[in-house]
């Protein structure tokens, strides 16, 4: 079967950028045409005739649910696929009869998901062939930034950990896949207090009941071992923190963002959901986890410096915003909000942003704004 037309239309360029490789990734669709610009989309459909159309939300010169519905009168058989950054709009997407909705950044999983809803509706029903429901099984993953999670194969409910010590070891393990940790490091690392007999035994229980846990769960992990120690192998598993460094490692190369690199930051900084092992107290992950921080935290600038260059002001809003909900104290980043509040004429919020900056300040670490910061604040009020 021939593959289908799509379009996007979206009126942030970049967003296309990432939009389009997840659309070309999956090789059931072909991007025939980008809009950034409603109207000019409106006026193509006819002369496309589309089988699919990726449409934004949230766009200043026409709403998203409008165009659909204009697009929709004009070719039916179209199907209507939303991409928002907001899931509220999840009730309105539907009540146009749009055929789905995800949520950006757009990733692969959830891109593989849309599309075979697509072809279940475009191709002639017949039973699922022994690969489709292979496709259709949870997909494992393991979420080490922010709470630690792990997600086999077998259900899609979180894997529960017969004990802490089972949980921590894998953490460990996961953090070095495919390199063998001494057995001894691992001992002091998780009963320093035991004497080494009864840390060994411990040790090699954990072991035991890990690999029980990894073929109940179906996990697609091997635990490897050899006369020194043990490590993980790591199979068709999804790992947040793999991810952020694979996506991340070559945008310090630059000392401007180059526009192939954008879609890789801006997945790379969709993976961070907070710091490493949150809801744990690993002390053996301190260290990179401070790493990962900052380097989430220049990420982060270098997105937002892109976006303001590009004046696309609201997405910068975002990153700054999210830097804010993590790291409160990011005095660059409540700078940042603050300047667009300007830019917006919106004076109750810029109050407001300066005001919850001064409590975080206060309350955490009981001081208050820089001069510097006071100063650009004041610059701002007055200009209001």
């Amino acid at each position: 079967m021939p593959m289908l037309r799509a379009i996007t239309i979206d009126d942030e360029q970049p967003n296309h950028i990432l939009l389009k490789r997840a659309i070309e990734q999956n090789g059931q669709l072909e991007v025939v045409m980008q809009f950034t610009h409603p109207e000019t989309a409106l006026g193509k459909i006819e002369e496309i005739q589309p089988d699919v159309a990726f449409v934004d939300i949230e766009m200043p010169d026409m709403n998203g649910l409008d165009l659909a519905e204009k697009m929709l009168e004009i070719h039916g058989q179209m199907h209507i696929i939303f991409v928002t950054a907001y899931s509220q709009y999840a009730i309105e997407a539907f009540k146009v009869n749009a055929l789905d909705y995800i949520l950006k950044p757009v990733d692969a999983e959830e891109m593989n998901r849309v599309v075979r809803k697509i072809m279940s509706r475009t191709i002639p029903h017949k039973p699922p062939s022994t690969q489709e429901s292979l496709e259709q099984l949870p997909k494992a993953k393991i979420l080490c930034l922010g709470e630690f999670e792990v997600y086999g194969n077998r259900s899609s409910q979180k894997v529960q950990w017969i004990t802490a010590k089972v949980e921590e070891l894998l953490a460990y393990l996961v953090m070095h896949p495919g390199k063998p940790v001494d057995k001894w490091k691992l001992c002091d690392l998780l009963w320093p207090a035991l004497d080494a007999d009864k840390a060994t035994t411990n040790l090699h229980t954990s072991i035991y009941r890990l690999k029980k846990t990894i073929a109940n769960e179906q996990l697609p992990l091997q635990i490897k071992s050899n006369s020194h120690g043990y490590w993980v192998e790591v199979g068709e598993c999804s790992i947040d923190y793999l991810e952020f460094e694979r996506l991340s490692s070559t945008w310090a190369k630059h000392n401007e963002l180059p526009e192939e690199e954008v879609a890789s930051l801006m997945k790379a900084e969709a993976y961070y959901r907070g710091e490493l092992f949150a809801n744990k107290a690993y002390l053996w992950s301190v260290a990179h986890s401070e790493h990962i921080n900052q380097k989430y935290i220049r990420l982060s600038y270098r997105l937002i410096d892109y976006f303001e260059q590009k004046q696309s002001f609201e997405q910068a809003m975002e990153y700054a915003k999210k830097l804010l909900q993590l790291f409160p104290y990011e005095e660059k980043a409540c700078m940042v909000t603050l300047d667009i509040y300007g830019k917006r004429k919106d004076k109750p919020a810029l109050i407001r942003q300066y005001k919850q900056y001064c409590d975080e300040l206060r309350k955490e670490m009981g001081c208050t704004p820089s001069l510097k910061m006071e100063k650009h604040y004041e610059t701002l009020l007055k200009s209001l």
